[in-house]
């Protein structure tokens, strides 16, 4: 674990990491204004939801809005769930955008999964998706459940069980190696990011963006 002190008000920046795994020598790109609090991570309780959840429907925007490709999936969980997933290619030509050739920084397939924060949904994510896809990375964004266009009740415990499921979908669809695959979390969203690199040891690092250590 990797923590650097901010200069603003108690904000720490914060990357988790396996060991040996070539995909820790870019994790520089995506640790830029990044917070984390261990205790927010795990305290999810149902008591909570209403009070620290505040869903937004719809979309905002989409990526074609800012001349990206991508694909728009709809997962069914086993409770009867959907949840809206967007698959957002690395630009095509880079080495990172599917099964064929070696960077020498991490190999193909090297793909950013977003979990969004307690006051946002995928449509609200562009700074972060188009910031990844310049960079090469394919991105993986999910809604929660009762946020932008997936059904069913905002839930901060379901969250982290859906994460799982959201991971192993793209990996299976897109082909995304989990060893390749980065969990970031945005405010709230970084208890589902160290949720699942704690849950699958196959899962290459976390990184948690913007949440304060007063949290």
């Amino acid at each position: 674990i990797r923590v650097r002190p901010q200069a603003a008000g108690g904000v720490t920046s914060a990357a988790m990491v396996r060991p040996g795994n070539p995909i820790t020598r870019l994790l520089p790109l995506l640790t830029l204004a990044l917070g984390v609090t261990a205790s927010g991570c795990t305290n999810f309780t149902r008591q909570a939801d209403g009070r620290v959840l505040a869903p937004r429907t719809g979309h905002s925007f989409t990526p074609s809005d800012f001349g990206l490709a991508f694909e728009a999936q709809q997962l069914k969980v086993a409770d009867g769930v959907s949840l809206e997933v967007w698959w957002i290619p690395a630009p095509a030509g880079t080495q990172h955008q599917g099964d064929g050739g070696e960077d020498g920084a991490g190999g193909p397939g090297r793909t950013v999964l977003l979990c969004c924060p307690a006051d946002a949904n995928i449509g609200d994510l562009s700074p972060w998706y188009r910031f990844l896809h310049e960079g090469g990375w394919n991105v993986v964004a999910w809604d929660p459940r009762g946020f932008g266009k997936s059904s069913g009740v905002p839930s901060m415990t379901a969250t982290v069980r859906d994460v799982r499921r959201v991971a192993r979908f793209a990996s299976e669809t897109w082909r995304c190696p989990m060893d390749r695959l980065v969990t970031y979390g945005i405010g709230l969203g970084s208890g589902s990011a160290t949720a699942l690199l704690a849950g699958d040891r196959r899962v290459a690092a976390a990184v948690c963006d913007g949440v304060t250590s007063a949290a």
